[in-house]
């Protein structure tokens, strides 16, 4: 466009001088008469660039508007607040609280009743507490500092265990046995197979004996077992107290396997005394 006005004012200039020179040379107003045609015509011309430079501009500006909405991030309309819902009373007590046995199992009066002191009792929950509390701190540290599979872990989580097992040692044989019950952890086996011709199976053992001493030793779980026969000299004979029926039978096993698959029970000792 400024070129074509450049033209315009060039035409314009030419169509002065023209008229000057004319009037001092004679000539005629023919060359006048084709300058103002060409003039006419520039500006025709610049009349047309100029609509379509208008046409171009209104295309532009919404081409541009268009590219704005495209790229412009979808909106959405935030969602109301909703009211908040009445907290509710769990029906059930939380996983931690609801796994430990002796929430269902425990019965302090039945304790009582069974012989023992209140303040032996209260004295070994509170030290079965402090070891599994010890175990959650234990289990925490290792689970955020990533070392829960670790041998680290396995070995410390071991120690916690033989602290545990290490109570039998510290109370009373008949409370460690109560408590045992009491809490919901195996406190006896039972014979559920006896294997033919084993040891037991010449001694008269059969399926559904319980267990009760082996070498004078109260037996709580299949391990203790297992560990009891493997201990002494082998082939030596060893007392066993039986359950059966209600009846207590004592059998001689040489030490060593004894061939019989044990099952942990949880059942109610005899009143201490």
């Amino acid at each position: 466009m400024v070129k074509m006005r450049f033209a315009i004012a060039v035409v314009g200039l030419i169509a002065i001088v023209a008229l000057v020179r004319g009037g001092a040379d004679g000539q005629s107003g023919e060359e006048l008469a084709v300058l103002t045609e060409q003039i006419s015509a520039l500006r025709e011309a610049l009349a047309d660039e100029k609509k379509a430079r208008a046409a171009l501009e209104e295309d532009f500006g919404r081409l541009r508007a268009e590219l704005a909405r495209a790229e412009a991030p979808i909106r959405t309309e935030p969602t109301p607040p909703q009211p908040a819902a009445p907290a509710r009373t769990p029906l059930t007590k939380p996983r931690a609280e609801a796994d430990d046995p002796r929430s269902a199992a425990f019965d302090p009066q039945r304790l009582a009743q069974s012989g023992l002191s209140s303040s032996e009792v209260e004295r070994f929950r509170a030290r079965v507490s402090a070891i599994e509390l010890e175990r959650l701190y234990l289990r925490d540290q290792a689970q955020r500092e990533g070392w829960l599979d670790s041998p680290r872990f396995a070995m410390e989580s071991g120690q916690i265990d033989e602290e545990l097992a290490g109570l039998r040692g510290e109370f009373d044989e008949d409370l460690y046995d109560w408590m045992q019950f009491a809490e919901g952890r195996p406190n006896r086996v039972t014979v559920t197979e006896v294997l033919s011709g084993s040891a037991a199976d010449l001694a008269g053992v059969r399926p559904g004996d319980l267990i009760e001493r082996y070498d004078e030793r109260l037996v709580l779980s299949p391990e203790e077992l297992r560990v009891a026969t493997s201990a002494g000299q082998s082939g030596s004979q060893v007392e066993v107290v039986l359950q059966r029926d209600g009846e207590t039978l004592r059998v001689f096993l040489p030490r060593g396997p004894i061939g019989v698959k044990l099952e942990p029970r949880s059942i109610a000792p005899s009143p201490v005394g």
